[in-house]
């Protein structure tokens, strides 16, 4: 009991198995994990990320929900064995959402090591990477559309899109940094 001792709340605990019983399938395995293997059968064709990732030979994409997860060929057959056992929670690269035949990349993909070396990116300087990381307006040039890195001193922050007359920032709200 951490709450009649003195100390920080912290606890250990030691279970012991008694015999050997049959394992039982609970809520997620039965409702989950047949959906989800549907759907990873129907894997993506790599062509339609090729762009945005260095390396796209060796992994398989995932339409899971509205996202698309990235992950290497040789995980694949291990992570349909556990989904048969038990409820998986995170598996993969999420590189982003498909929408309007678009793939609006993931914050996820902007810090992996999967991401394209090549890919077109602006460099910030501390005042605008700071702005950017607040989710305000901050000074970029750049003059060509779309997808565009953001980043500052060779770190990736994030994603912006830039059109014609506005950048929109797709740095996530609930990481943004809130004091001055």
């Amino acid at each position: 009991y951490p709450d009649k001792t003195k100390g920080e709340g912290f606890f250990i605990a030691a279970i012991r198995k008694e015999q050997e019983q049959q394992p039982t399938t609970n809520y997620h395995q039965k409702n989950h994990t047949s959906s989800r293997s549907a759907k990873q059968s129907s894997l993506l064709k790599p062509d339609l990320f090729h762009q945005w990732l260095h390396n796209t030979q060796h992994f398989v994409f995932i339409p899971l929900m509205k996202d698309v997860i990235a992950m290497q060929e040789k995980h694949f057959a291990l992570l349909q064995h556990l989904q048969q056992h038990c409820y998986i929670k995170k598996a993969g690269i999420n590189i982003g959402s498909i929408a309007h035949d678009e793939l609006i990349p993931s914050h996820e993909l902007a810090m992996s090591q999967l991401m394209a070396k090549d890919w077109p990116s602006i460099g910030l300087d501390l005042e605008n990477a700071l702005q950017y990381l607040r989710l305000q307006t901050f000074e970029a040039q750049d003059n060509g559309k779309g997808w565009k890195l953001i980043k500052y001193e060779g770190c990736h922050l994030g994603w912006v899109k830039v059109l014609p007359n506005r950048i929109n920032n797709y740095f996530p709200r609930d990481w943004r940094i809130l004091n001055k």
